[in-house]
């Protein structure tokens, strides 16, 4: 029977891991699922949004065991209940991407190919347009990536895409993005972010 692992690629960080995969079918999830894993399914009705929960369950499980806790937290991202412990989840149609690590954290996966011109003014600002390599072909994805990425990291409900999350440099030739988080009463948090390319995806992580 295949194992979890042929379809796994584990990426080792300084402080953590990432795993990546296809959406895997129910013969190779269930095996490794909890019982707490199936009643997190069983919320779903989409069999889409099913199927990728099953799988970045799965390869947290792959990596954490099967007695760490696992729920979401007050932003509805999961969250490891075991303290010293941290998750950030991100999939795309077809490939599923889970960070874990010893500190706060954040990754999103998006396909390269999708149109985010049509919500580029949700989420770029006038500034961020005049950086430079703006004209790079995927200077919109990166963002989107980046800011979805920071948002996570941050773990505050509400905090607005354009303006408390900003670009502040690119440099896709060394595959590194720079962003500033923006909280009232708190001080600005610089984050450095990474570029990864993975077929028809892009993919960015703290």
């Amino acid at each position: 029977m295949p194992t979890l692992a042929k379809y796994t690629e584990t990426i080792p960080l300084d402080d953590g891991t990432i795993i990546l995969a296809p959406i895997l079918p129910d013969e190779l999830t269930g095996s490794i699922l909890t019982d707490s894993d199936i009643l997190s399914l069983a919320e779903l009705h989409n069999p889409d949004r099913k199927a990728a929960r099953a799988t970045w369950r799965a390869l947290a499980r792959s990596h954490l065991g099967k007695d760490v806790a696992i729920g979401y937290d007050k932003t509805g991202a999961p969250h490891v209940e075991q303290g010293g412990i941290h998750i950030s989840v991100s999939h795309s149609r077809n490939l599923v991407a889970v960070m874990i690590a010893d500190r706060p954290c954040g990754i999103d996966v998006e396909e390269k190919n999708r149109h985010f011109e049509q919500v580029a003014d949700r989420y770029i600002s006038s500034e961020e347009r005049l950086l430079p390599q703006s004209d790079h072909p995927l200077f919109m994805a990166a963002l989107w990536c980046a800011k979805e990425c920071a948002y996570k990291y941050a773990a505050t409900p509400g905090l607005d895409l354009l303006r408390g999350i900003r670009v502040i440099a690119t440099d896709f030739d060394h595959h590194r993005l720079e962003c500033r988080i923006v909280k009232d009463g708190e001080k600005d948090k610089i984050l450095d972010l990474h570029i990864m390319y993975r077929k028809n995806c892009l993919i960015v992580h703290t």
